[in-house]
């Protein structure tokens, strides 16, 4: 039974293997989105059911994964996280939110007692700067590809490379009444992706709710025009929904007894239209 991880983002910050291993590899095949018909055989072949192991492991900085099938190495990734706000190497959505979070506790320290507490934060956005740091993250690490290449061939592999770019966002930037955005919207990151052509081909990762949405694409021609005639696309007109998480805190001070039961209530960081809070039962 494949376990279902509904905040891929705090994985990939563990680790990339466990991030692919227990968000990519897990996906059943109707839970990916392939915009362009024409990469099935690809995906099938190379990505879907494999299974990460770490380059590190072996010995060698990067790429940060190959991938195994049939005993087989099969492809190679690295995997890098775009933020959307303030052009920094770290998120700067993160920090804002831990410090939110933060004050938040201070808060309710200086407060004391049995108390409960739900604030929404809001991430910031702007599609030029989303654009800038995409633009520089990804040539940062194309920049390496020699030393990608030569580290594969020094572990035996020497076919295809691709780029899994995951959203820093804990929740989707909506557009036009609901629209996830993605990379795939902006007609100038197509045209920049598809110059690219040491990648093969992409993954585009994003926490969605319940589920993550997950778009393959090959970085091809014929690919890359589909989705430039097909996605709707944005541009500096247009209007972006910023995407909210809820921090809850909950403080409880009581006394028990052995058979006493303790029920309490978990909330995730889901959109405010995300699922109902799930109650458990603790004895």
């Amino acid at each position: 039974m494949k376990t279902k991880v509904i905040n891929g983002i705090n994985y990939m910050e563990k680790n990339e293997v466990i991030f692919f291993n227990n968000i990519i590899s897990n996906l059943d095949y109707s839970e990916w989105n392939i915009p362009a018909i024409q990469d099935n055989d690809y995906f099938l072949l190379k990505i879907y059911g494999s299974v990460a192991e770490s380059v590190e492991e072996k010995g060698y900085e990067r790429p940060d994964l190959i991938l195994i099938k049939d005993k087989k190495v099969v492809s190679a990734v690295e995997v890098f996280k775009v933020d959307g706000t303030k052009n920094i190497k770290e998120s700067q959505n993160d920090k804002e939110y831990f410090t939110f979070v933060e004050n938040d506790e201070r808060k309710a320290v200086i407060s004391g007692g049995n108390n409960y507490s739900s604030q929404d934060f809001e991430y910031s956005f702007s599609l030029t700067s989303y654009i800038k740091k995409f633009k520089d993250t990804f040539n940062d690490h194309y920049d390496k590809i020699i030393e990608y290449k030569k580290n594969l061939c020094n572990l035996g592999y020497s076919g295809d490379i691709g780029f899994v770019i995951v959203d820093s966002f804990y929740n989707p930037v909506t557009f036009n009444d609901g629209v996830p955005f993605n990379p795939l919207c902006v007609n100038e990151l197509l045209e920049f992706m598809r110059g690219k052509s040491n990648i093969h081909y992409f993954i585009f990762y994003q926490n969605s709710g319940n589920q993550p949405n997950v778009i393959f694409l090959k970085n091809n021609h014929e690919s890359i025009q589909y989705v430039y005639d097909k996605f709707v696309k944005v541009d500096n007109t247009t209007i972006f929904s910023n995407p909210k998480t809820k921090h809850v805190r909950m403080g409880l001070t009581v006394n028990l007894k052995l058979d006493d039961k303790i029920e309490y209530t978990v909330i995730t960081n889901d959109s405010k239209e995300g699922k109902e809070d799930e109650k458990k039962d603790l004895s």
